[in-house]
């Protein structure tokens, strides 16, 4: 089989820049003490879609290197979420963890409440 040597290029480009992003992840929800960030503010300060970040961000919870704090507040389209925060800055580091790792629970309510479609958001680009 024959190997699309532009796909393997990206992917070893992506691979090596990984935890460049991680770090880079870390240190700016860091910056933020802790009053923390959601997934949809790092998109919004770093000029890019939800989905870029929020793989990433899943992976550093489960790493142990980011968490939950237990408080939710509201994207830029209305929905509620949960504030991440480095585990040195969380209130109470022992809420919301999984009581046999000591790592916080993954699943996709800690990042979002409702995924229904909100019919009052629009995009600000337009598109829907």
């Amino acid at each position: 089989m024959a190997t699309n040597t532009t796909s393997l290029d990206a992917h070893n480009h992506v691979f090596a820049n990984k935890d460049v992003v991680r770090l880079e992840l870390l240190a700016f929800i860091g910056e933020q003490g802790t009053h923390g960030a959601l997934a949809d503010e790092v998109a919004a300060e770093w000029n890019c879609g939800h989905n870029h970040v929020l793989l990433k961000l899943m992976d550093l919870c489960r790493d142990g290197r980011l968490m939950p704090s237990g408080r939710r507040r509201e994207t830029r389209s209305g929905r509620s979420a949960a504030v991440l925060v480095l585990p040195a800055q969380h209130r109470n580091p022992t809420d919301r963890n999984d009581s046999h790792t000591g790592l916080p629970k993954l699943s996709s309510s800690f990042f979002f409440d409702d995924l229904t479609p909100n019919p009052n958001w629009r995009d600000p680009e337009g598109f829907s």
